[in-house]
Protein backbone atom coordinates (compact mmCIF):
# COMPACT_ATOMS: atom_id res chain seq x y z
CA UNK A 1 0.00 0.00 0.00
CA UNK A 2 2.79 2.57 0.74
CA UNK A 3 4.06 2.18 -2.83
CA UNK A 4 0.60 3.05 -4.20
CA UNK A 5 0.57 6.19 -2.07
CA UNK A 6 4.08 7.04 -3.22
CA UNK A 7 3.05 6.68 -6.85
CA UNK A 8 0.07 8.97 -6.27
CA UNK A 9 2.39 11.65 -4.89
CA UNK A 10 4.92 11.27 -7.67
CA UNK A 11 4.96 13.60 -10.67
CA UNK A 12 7.42 12.90 -13.46
CA UNK A 13 8.53 15.43 -16.01
CA UNK A 14 7.03 14.78 -19.43
CA UNK A 15 10.30 13.66 -20.99
CA UNK A 16 13.90 12.89 -20.21
CA UNK A 17 14.98 16.00 -22.07
CA UNK A 18 18.49 17.35 -21.56
CA UNK A 19 18.57 19.76 -18.61
CA UNK A 20 21.13 22.18 -17.15
CA UNK A 21 20.82 23.14 -13.49
CA UNK A 22 22.09 26.63 -12.76
CA UNK A 23 22.48 28.83 -9.69
CA UNK A 24 23.22 26.02 -7.21
CA UNK A 25 25.98 24.77 -4.95
CA UNK A 26 26.94 21.10 -5.31
CA UNK A 27 28.27 18.91 -2.47
CA UNK A 28 31.72 17.41 -3.01
CA UNK A 29 31.92 15.38 0.19
CA UNK A 30 33.26 18.20 2.34
CA UNK A 31 31.75 21.47 1.18
CA UNK A 32 29.49 23.00 -1.46
CA UNK A 33 30.79 24.58 -4.68
CA UNK A 34 28.89 26.79 -7.12
CA UNK A 35 28.64 25.26 -10.58
CA UNK A 36 26.27 24.41 -13.40
CA UNK A 37 25.56 20.71 -13.94
CA UNK A 38 23.68 19.22 -16.87
CA UNK A 39 21.91 15.93 -17.55
CA UNK A 40 22.24 14.06 -20.82
CA UNK A 41 20.97 10.51 -21.33
CA UNK A 42 20.36 10.04 -17.61
CA UNK A 43 23.89 10.95 -16.47
CA UNK A 44 25.50 14.12 -15.15
CA UNK A 45 27.82 16.16 -17.32
CA UNK A 46 29.61 19.49 -17.11
CA UNK A 47 29.19 19.90 -20.88
CA UNK A 48 26.00 21.59 -22.01
CA UNK A 49 23.94 19.20 -24.20
CA UNK A 50 22.39 20.52 -27.38
CA UNK A 51 18.87 21.89 -26.84
CA UNK A 52 19.18 21.63 -23.04
CA UNK A 53 16.58 23.47 -20.98
CA UNK A 54 17.84 25.57 -18.06
CA UNK A 55 16.47 24.91 -14.58
CA UNK A 56 17.31 27.72 -12.16
CA UNK A 57 17.74 26.19 -8.70
CA UNK A 58 17.68 29.65 -7.11
CA UNK A 59 20.60 29.13 -4.74
CA UNK A 60 19.76 25.54 -3.72
CA UNK A 61 22.30 23.19 -2.15
CA UNK A 62 22.56 19.92 -4.09
CA UNK A 63 23.41 16.52 -2.61
CA UNK A 64 23.17 12.93 -3.86
CA UNK A 65 19.99 11.14 -2.71
CA UNK A 66 20.08 10.00 0.90
CA UNK A 67 20.76 6.29 1.30
CA UNK A 68 20.60 3.80 4.12
CA UNK A 69 21.85 0.27 4.39
CA UNK A 70 18.92 -1.42 6.11
CA UNK A 71 16.44 -1.65 3.25
CA UNK A 72 18.57 -0.64 0.22
CA UNK A 73 15.83 1.76 -0.82
CA UNK A 74 17.49 5.07 -1.56
CA UNK A 75 14.26 6.80 -2.62
CA UNK A 76 12.27 6.12 0.56
CA UNK A 77 15.19 6.30 3.00
CA UNK A 78 14.64 9.80 4.46
CA UNK A 79 11.50 8.65 6.31
CA UNK A 80 13.15 5.52 7.64
CA UNK A 81 16.67 6.68 8.39
CA UNK A 82 16.00 10.03 10.09
CA UNK A 83 15.95 8.46 13.60
CA UNK A 84 19.32 6.81 12.88
CA UNK A 85 20.84 10.03 11.54
CA UNK A 86 19.42 11.95 14.50
CA UNK A 87 20.97 9.45 16.93
CA UNK A 88 24.37 9.77 15.23
CA UNK A 89 24.15 13.58 15.41
CA UNK A 90 23.24 13.40 19.10
CA UNK A 91 26.36 11.32 19.80
CA UNK A 92 28.44 14.17 18.38
CA UNK A 93 31.12 11.89 16.92
CA UNK A 94 30.62 13.12 13.34
CA UNK A 95 30.59 16.67 12.05
CA UNK A 96 27.56 17.60 9.96
CA UNK A 97 29.78 17.47 6.84
CA UNK A 98 30.91 13.93 7.72
CA UNK A 99 27.37 12.83 8.47
CA UNK A 100 26.06 14.32 5.22
CA UNK A 101 28.87 12.58 3.32
CA UNK A 102 28.05 9.24 4.97
CA UNK A 103 24.33 9.63 4.29
CA UNK A 104 24.45 10.87 0.71
CA UNK A 105 27.69 9.54 -0.78
CA UNK A 106 29.32 6.72 1.20
CA UNK A 107 26.24 4.62 2.00
CA UNK A 108 24.72 4.57 -1.52
CA UNK A 109 28.12 3.58 -2.96
CA UNK A 110 28.47 0.78 -0.40
CA UNK A 111 24.98 -0.53 -1.17
CA UNK A 112 25.43 -0.38 -4.95
CA UNK A 113 29.19 -0.64 -5.60
CA UNK A 114 28.78 -1.30 -9.33
CA UNK A 115 26.65 1.79 -9.96
CA UNK A 116 27.81 5.39 -10.28
CA UNK A 117 25.60 6.77 -7.50
CA UNK A 118 26.36 8.89 -4.47
CA UNK A 119 28.33 11.26 -6.66
CA UNK A 120 27.72 14.48 -8.56
CA UNK A 121 30.55 14.22 -11.09
CA UNK A 122 30.54 13.73 -14.85
CA UNK A 123 29.25 10.25 -15.71
CA UNK A 124 27.37 9.72 -12.43
CA UNK A 125 23.73 8.70 -12.49
CA UNK A 126 21.55 11.82 -12.66
CA UNK A 127 19.87 11.46 -9.27
CA UNK A 128 20.09 14.20 -6.65
CA UNK A 129 18.25 16.40 -4.16
CA UNK A 130 18.16 20.22 -4.19
CA UNK A 131 17.86 21.51 -0.62
CA UNK A 132 16.43 24.89 0.44
CA UNK A 133 19.55 25.88 2.39
CA UNK A 134 23.02 24.87 3.46
CA UNK A 135 22.80 21.73 5.64
CA UNK A 136 26.32 22.39 6.92
CA UNK A 137 25.05 25.57 8.58
CA UNK A 138 21.67 24.12 9.62
CA UNK A 139 21.31 20.33 9.31
CA UNK A 140 17.51 20.73 9.33
CA UNK A 141 17.86 21.73 5.67
CA UNK A 142 18.28 18.02 4.88
CA UNK A 143 14.49 17.81 5.31
CA UNK A 144 13.75 20.91 3.26
CA UNK A 145 13.93 19.41 -0.19
CA UNK A 146 13.02 21.78 -3.01
CA UNK A 147 13.52 19.39 -5.91
CA UNK A 148 14.27 15.72 -6.52
CA UNK A 149 15.82 14.28 -9.65
CA UNK A 150 15.96 10.53 -10.31
CA UNK A 151 17.48 8.97 -13.40
CA UNK A 152 17.43 12.36 -15.11
CA UNK A 153 13.73 13.02 -14.41
CA UNK A 154 12.33 15.77 -12.20
CA UNK A 155 10.24 14.42 -9.32
CA UNK A 156 8.03 15.95 -6.67
CA UNK A 157 7.43 13.94 -3.52
CA UNK A 158 5.92 14.55 -0.11
CA UNK A 159 8.15 16.48 2.34
CA UNK A 160 10.86 14.65 4.24
CA UNK A 161 11.19 14.58 8.06
CA UNK A 162 13.89 16.87 9.43
CA UNK A 163 16.65 15.45 11.66
CA UNK A 164 17.03 17.50 14.82
CA UNK A 165 19.71 17.99 17.45
CA UNK A 166 18.74 18.59 21.07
Amino acid sequence: MPRVLLLCLLTLSASAEPLCFTNARWFDGATFRARTVCISNGVLTSKRPRNARNVDLAGAYVVPPFGEAHNHNVEESPRRVVPEVTALRELGIFSDAELLDLWSRVTPRAIFPKRKIGCLDDGCEASFLALEGDPLLDFAHTGRIRLRVKDGKLLELAPTPVPSRP
